[in-house]
């Protein structure tokens, strides 16, 4: 089980990246629906939905982040940060060359991403530091 998660950190941690895009294509669809079709306070709770799911997958990757060795931790959360990091980058409308599929529509759930940035930061430091037997 010691080795597997090893395997299954960096295909979760994938998964997450994968849950931010899909959280931001899904906030825009119930903002645009509720732009059009349906009232606001039904489109607050659908528009708000994915990223309270993507709230709840985050803090499943830090429980598996405290399981695994220091090295699998440091190199997953870097390629993570560097991933959210271009990706925020692009939303800035920085002139950075990425497929169509990555290109963003709207800007609130990217409020979320640099917060998610931070608190990763912060987590994999305080991992990192952390005593074997705290």
């Amino acid at each position: 089980m010691k080795k597997l998660i090893h395997i299954l950190y960096p295909l979760y941690a994938a998964v997450c990246l994968a849950a931010c895009l899909a959280a931001e294509r899904v906030y825009q669809w119930a903002r645009n629906l509720a732009l059009n079709f349906m009232s606001i306070t039904a489109s607050l709770w659908l528009m708000f939905l994915p990223i309270f799911l993507l709230g709840i997958l985050w803090a499943a990757e830090q429980l598996l982040a405290a399981r695994v060795g220091k090295r699998v931790l440091l190199v997953t959360r870097l390629v993570t940060m560097a991933v959210l990091l271009v990706w925020t980058l692009y939303t800035m409308y920085v002139p950075i060359t990425l497929p169509e599929w990555f290109h963003p529509i709207g800007y609130a759930p990217y409020v979320i991403v640099w917060f998610l940035l931070g608190w990763l930061i912060v987590s994999t430091i305080a991992l990192l530091v952390k005593k074997k037997d705290a």
